[in-house]
């Protein structure tokens, strides 16, 4: 990604509870139209960190950095039943 895609989190320590990588990407539908996408996933959080919303807030997060850039499309590469809650709804609907 260039530098200006680029974004973090700040974090008071060495480790970080989460992890994903973005990736940008073309959506390309049946008529040739091209789409520009951000692509990211698995989204990653450590064990002792689930169930606390840290996810969600990564993913609140990226959707929004995603929108900020002027991404109309984000594409998803993780478990199917996490990413619904979202919004996201897999590539076959």
């Amino acid at each position: 990604m260039s530098s200006s895609a680029r974004r973090s989190f700040q974090c008071d320590s060495l480790s970080m509870p989460v992890f994903v990588m973005y990736s940008r990407a073309r959506v390309i539908d049946d008529a040739g139209n091209e789409t520009e996408a951000l692509t990211f996933g698995p989204l990653s959080v450590l064990p002792a960190y689930w169930h606390r919303g840290t996810g969600s807030a990564l993913m609140r997060h990226s959707i929004r950095e995603a929108k900020q850039m002027g991404h109309r499309a984000i594409v998803i590469c993780g478990h199917p039943d996490y990413y619904p809650r979202f919004g996201f709804r897999g590539a076959k609907h």
